[in-house]
């Protein structure tokens, strides 16, 4: 099954679903990433942390002034 995008009223921003990763026992899943691979999935995970913690600070906002 495949999602396609979808939106998210609380950002108002449309989400892409990432690309699926394999783990299969070809050379190339065997080596490890390049050092600015390896910087590149850090800036991406810290980019999605720091997302998803203003959205939950909006959702609190809201919830708190009902």
């Amino acid at each position: 099954m495949k999602i396609g995008k979808w939106y998210d009223p609380i950002s108002e921003r449309w989400f892409v679903p990432r690309e699926a990763v394999s783990f299969s026992d070809n050379s190339s899943a065997a080596q490890p990433p390049s050092p600015e691979r390896v910087v590149e999935i850090h800036r991406k995970a810290e980019a999605q942390r720091t997302e998803a913690q203003r959205i939950w600070q909006l959702l609190v906002e809201s919830c708190a002034h009902r």
